[in-house]
């Protein structure tokens, strides 16, 4: 053992006693002078032992330096790394380093599936085998087998068990400073076996270089801590005591805050039965409401449509969806709706319609929706009215044609609140869009299509049970019965 070949690669001025130094600077005790980046200027299989300690890093080409070593190095040569550990703060900070170094760095030099490593120390679920050296799909020309790895801790984790040092590693920063493996040329084209990994281990036991032993015999100042388990340990008993009054003052927060909660819960209490009277009051009051309106229908429309003629069960329905809904301006448009239309009898003949334009009313309150119409349909003439459809039916659709280039639909509908209305578009004969919502408002609405639509289409709409009261905005163009014709108020936009 006494022959052997040992080369310190990258040794600086703190050379190894015993080995023959190589670097690109003359420091005293270099027997080597040159630029490694571009290879080691020793003979294929010429060396028995490597150290490389903090120099890998410091290589332009990991992969190409590897080549090198695994050239100069028989088989089965130790190769010895000291090497700064990644997640440490000066080490991330260092711009000198050009390779990191943890757990997985020698996994990428070797095929092999196994290895001598502690596989909790290197586990990865998506790389569960040891080797990664064909993991870029392209040929790897050396084997370097890893025989052993250690790790030099600073003093916050030194007592730590090796579970608990294993798993502050994959978690925090500054848990070790350096990182030392063991490695081993295998130029057989077979991985090691066990035997073999035995007396490798003994070898490089036997062999270790005087670095690794100062390393870890280095003096580490226990009061220097580097984390938040310094702090954690410099906790005295004050600690104790404050958490014992934290826990004193919860319990007595608790206390209070059951108290609190009792009083809230009976002042719950009262407000509650302070608003069932007033519902009762108010329940009263819209019952001398609605005898109130009726009264004013009654006044006001009498000389338009007889209000006795209305079918008794649709009149009470309706004052019954109007409480239904909160909507008893709805109920009051909905009756006006239904006696605005009279037909005027001309001897035997029912020549005119009556009808009640809205447009005025609508300039007021809608001025974007009125200038859509004027401008974006063509059905809208200079005599045209706005005036209300009739009550869209349950058991059937009522259905418009509709003509435009965009993917928005806009329209208006007068409704009683909470009123259930479907919507279905068809184009060629083909339903291309469907949908249905509960009415909150009445007045412009505008329908997002799924895709923009070209030309022509047919619009229906249809209430979804017989409490929705809905009626539409139409173009009417004409006043004598026979000539009208009417439209759907709406216009199509893209935006």
């Amino acid at each position: 053992m006494e022959n052997l070949v040992r080369i310190d690669l990258g040794c600086g001025h703190t050379k190894a006693e015993g080995y023959l130094g190589i670097d690109r600077y003359h420091f005293p005790g270099v027997d080597i002078v040159a630029d490694l980046n571009k290879g080691i200027p020793l003979e294929d299989n010429s060396v028995d032992i490597m150290l490389c300690s903090h120099s890998l890093e410091h290589f332009d080409n990991i992969y190409l330096i590897m080549e090198e070593i695994y050239r100069v190095c028989k088989h089965q040569s130790l190769i010895y790394v000291l090497a700064p550990y990644y997640m440490e703060t000066v080490n991330l900070a260092n711009f000198y380093h050009k390779q990191v170094f943890n757990e997985s760095t020698f996994r990428f030099f070797t095929s092999d599936s196994a290895s001598s490593v502690d596989k909790r120390d290197y586990y990865n679920p998506h790389a569960f085998n040891w080797g990664l050296g064909l993991s870029d799909n392209s040929q790897l020309s050396i084997n370097i087998h890893t025989v052993s790895m250690e790790f030099f801790y600073f003093p916050d984790y030194i007592d730590f068990s090796e579970e608990e040092k294993r798993n502050a590693r994959r978690s925090l920063q500054n848990v070790c400073d350096q990182i030392y493996y063991i490695l081993a040329v295998n130029k057989s084209g077979a991985p090691f076996t066990s035997d073999e990994t035995a007396e490798l281990k003994k070898n490089a036991n036997e062999n270790e270089p005087d670095i690794i032993h100062q390393v870890r015999k280095r003096e580490i100042n226990q009061d220097m801590g580097t984390s938040i388990l310094s702090d954690i340990k410099k906790w005295n008993n004050n600690l104790e005591k404050k958490i014992d009054s934290g826990i004193k003052d919860a319990k007595n927060l608790l206390v209070e805050s059951e108290d609190q909660f009792h009083f809230l819960k009976k002042k719950v209490n009262e407000i509650e039965r302070q608003q069932l009277d007033k519902i009762v009051k108010l329940e009263g009051r819209l019952d001398w409401f609605e005898k109130k309106v009726n009264q004013i229908e009654r006044s006001q429309f009498e000389e338009i449509v007889n209000i006795k003629e209305m079918n008794k069960e649709t009149a009470i329905l309706l004052h019954k969806t109007s409480l239904k809904n909160n909507s008893l301006a709805s109920s009051i448009l909905e009756l006006m709706k239904a006696k605005e239309s009279v037909t005027f009898k001309f001897g035997s003949k029912e020549l005119f319609r009556k009808e009640h334009n809205v447009y005025n009313a609508l300039v007021n309150n809608h001025l974007r929706f009125i200038d859509g119409i004027t401008l974006q349909t063509k059905c809208f003439k200079k005599n045209s009215i706005l005036t209300l459809s009739n009550t869209i039916p349950y058991s059937e659709y009522i259905e418009y044609s509709l003509s435009g280039v965009g993917c928005k639909i806009n329209y208006f509908l007068f409704s009683n609140l909470g009123a259930n209305l479907f919507l279905e578009l068809v184009q060629d004969g083909n339903i291309i869009q469907q949908t249905s919502f509960s009415v909150t408002y009445e007045g412009m609405h505008v329908w997002v299509l799924e895709r923009e639509i070209n030309g022509e289409v047919l619009l229906r709409f249809r209430v979804r049970d017989n409490y929705s009261i809905v009626r539409l905005l139409e173009i009417n163009n004409r006043r004598l019965m026979i000539l009208s014709k009417k439209s759907l108020a709406a216009y199509v936009t893209t935006t």
